[in-house]
């Protein structure tokens, strides 16, 4: 008689080996849930029992991964800090039996406790529990590790510089498709040429024309990013496709503003023009939504004729005059998507409110359709940009340009704002650079707290991830509410 399964047999008896496993993370009342199973196995047949579970983990199920800073206090921090730097450098081998000891006599048992839960409920710590045999439905803390997938957050919360490769360092000149002729041709020859230079260890690009462009030790990854810009060409013109400058470094570069116009410029310089490649110089357009009147050679305009927002020849503008605007405050948005989401979903009103997609700093044209509102009696300038410190350097820039009394805010750029970001993106060197100086000068301590919260998380942000958080019936109130004023 077999044993395990109560049938008779005479042809096998099971060769049985226990083995135990972690299951699948489930989620169960706000947090995530794991149990290690444990199961008698036959190497022979392949018969599996499952057995009782006698150990789980759980971990906060938070997708955002928020910054302590915005959950702890002082001396929470303080002890945060500690646990979770040793968890770091013992690569989660701490034993916690012997190690809590020491923590409750450095500091408060409580607040200790008090610390872990909250890690624990924010997803920065799991708590690996096992069965309490004395008690029914009772589990007891025998170990704490760090959340792995936590890692870039609790490496900025530490303050472990780690220098991380995009895939495009690491690998500069991925296999390509072979081109038949035009431009891809001219594209792939061109890449071939500068890889072998690459491979005599030679940190140079040949142009087009036969120029050699040197870059020196002390250019970081310049070099690398004039390769991989080389590549995103490729990939244009043999898709017959075209980009704008921030649509190419979002796609090729994983952010808008990482490559940037004067990298544009060494391409251009290299292939000898650039526009025929796929990458176009700029918008040849100026996005804005109002209500608005113009004279154009002599014909009579009517911004009420366009749905949402009119997009208006770079060209015409210096010869378009503005007769009429009904609106008082205007609004620049820096991101496109923005814009065109703000503008369609009539989440202000266009008789109060004009919108201008700005994409980033303000052309020529821009200012020139600014400077016209002005003289028609505009009150109040609101900028919403990125939340990264180009987003403040955005506004001053307008400021130390233009010479109006107008009041000046700057919109979306606070603690409230940075906390709500559902992404995040790591600060690049030249990021945290910029915040360094930015903090030493005299700005609003708003501006300063949301810069602080950038350097202490290593994050910052990108608008288009506000979109859904407009609502129509509140949003204006919401701009007037939490705008800094600049000037």
């Amino acid at each position: 008689m077999n044993s395990l399964n109560n049938k008779p047999s005479t042809k096998h008896r099971h060769n049985i080996t226990y083995l135990q496993e972690w299951g699948q993370w489930e989620r169960k009342d706000g947090y995530l849930v794991r149990e290690k199973r444990r199961y008698s196995f036959c190497g022979d047949c392949g018969y599996r029992k499952n057995l009782r579970s006698e150990e789980i983990e759980t971990v906060g199920g938070n997708d955002l991964q928020m910054h302590p800073i915005n959950f702890l206090n002082a001396s929470e921090i303080k002890i945060a800090n500690h646990i979770l730097k040793e968890l770091y450098k013992s690569n989660n081998k701490k034993r916690w039996n012997s190690w809590k000891d020491s923590l409750f006599k450095k500091w408060n048992f409580g607040l200790v406790e008090i610390t872990i839960d909250k890690l624990h409920m924010h997803g920065f710590i799991i708590k690996r529990k096992r069965k309490d045999k004395t008690r029914i439905n009772h589990w007891n803390l025998h170990c704490i590790l760090f959340n792995e997938d936590f890692m870039v957050s609790i490496e900025s919360f530490l303050k472990i510089n780690k220098v991380k490769k995009q895939k495009w360092e690491e690998v500069p000149f991925p296999p390509l498709s072979p081109a038949g002729s035009g431009n891809a041709k001219i594209l792939f020859d061109l890449i071939l040429t500068n890889q072998k230079h690459y491979n005599n260890g030679g940190a140079l690009i040949e142009c087009t024309n036969g120029e050699k462009l040197v870059f020196p030790k002390s250019s970081g990854n310049s070099y690398l990013k004039i390769i991989r810009g080389l590549h995103g060409l490729y990939q244009l013109t043999i898709s017959e496709r075209h980009l704008f400058l921030k649509e190419f470094s979002q796609e090729f570069f994983s952010d808008t503003k990482l490559f940037s116009k004067s990298d544009r410029g060494k391409l251009d310089r290299i292939v000898g023009g650039i526009e025929k490649f796929g990458l176009l110089q700029s918008r040849n357009e100026v996005l804005i939504s109002g209500t608005f009147s113009w004279e154009w050679d002599g014909e009579i305009g009517n911004s009420m004729a366009f749905k949402n927002y009119l997009a208006l020849p770079r060209d015409m503008v210096s010869e378009i005059k503005l007769t009429k605007w009904q609106g008082k405050r205007l609004l620049i948005i820096e991101n496109q998507d923005l814009f065109i989401s703000v503008a369609k979903g009539n989440v202000l009103n266009k008789n109060e409110w004009i919108i201008l997609f700005g994409s980033g700093y303000l052309s020529t044209e821009e200012y020139t359709v600014v400077g016209e509102l002005i003289s028609l009696g505009l009150q109040q300038i609101y900028f919403w940009c990125d939340l990264d410190p180009y987003g403040y350097f955005i506004a001053d820039n307008f400021i130390k340009n233009t010479n109006t009394n107008i009041p000046i805010y700057l919109f979306g750029f606070n603690s409230n704002w940075f906390s709500k970001l559902p992404v995040y993106k790591e600060l690049l060197q030249t990021d945290k650079s910029e915040i360094d100086k930015l903090l030493k000068e005299d700005i609003p301590f708003q501006i300063k707290e949301v810069l602080f919260m950038m350097k202490e998380t290593g994050f910052k942000g990108e608008q288009e991830y506000f979109i859904n958080f407009l609502d129509r019936k509140t949003f204006e109130e919401t701009i007037l509410a939490e705008s800094i004023k600049l000037n």
